[in-house]
């Protein structure tokens, strides 16, 4: 089944909710498209459940790709040429955000209405993912605009195990 194929593969993958150090507006958001082929968006939609941003999405996104979309100009991310650009402001408090494909089927959900889980307002750190519903701070400032999220610099500490057993 195509449709099930594009939904597993179009992800938003990485979100500036709060801009950069140049300007708290340069927001931007990144899509990625995981699949071996790539994925013409062109009627999909990226929206917010307060209808802001609503992004009507355009073009072709390549297989294993990036698609950066900024916001109000091309200067939100230097030296990266936006994909497309945007109106509409991430609220810093969080947002819930969908994206449709082309016959309005929901292809993936972003939904932190209640706060952003991760990324950095004062060193403005983005918010990458790492695997469905799971997201991390960005290592880089600035984040990583149409390439791989960053890797953790530092392995976790491991949990502590509980021991169950009776001496």
């Amino acid at each position: 089944n195509m449709a099930l194929l594009i939904i597993a593969s179009l992800i938003i993958n990485e979100i500036a909710w709060m801009g950069t150090n140049v300007s708290y507006n340069d927001e931007w958001i990144e899509l990625y498209n995981s699949a071996e082929s790539d994925i013409n968006v062109d009627g999909w939609v990226l929206k917010a459940d307060d209808e802001t941003p609503e992004i009507k999405l355009t073009g072709l996104i390549p297989a294993n790709g990036f698609f950066l979309l900024e916001r109000t100009d091309d200067e939100t991310v230097p030296g990266i040429s936006a994909d497309l650009i945007y109106k509409g402001v991430l609220g810093n408090d969080g947002e819930n955000l969908k994206l449709y494909d082309n016959s309005g089927g929901l292809i993936d959900e972003v939904n932190y209405q209640d706060g952003w889980p991760a990324g950095d307002n004062q060193i403005k750190q983005t918010m990458e993912r790492i695997e469905a519903g799971e997201w991390q701070t960005s290592q880089d400032s600035g984040g990583t605009p149409k390439i791989a999220n960053s890797k953790l610099t530092e392995a976790r500490p491991p949990l502590a195990q509980e021991s169950t057993e009776v001496g």
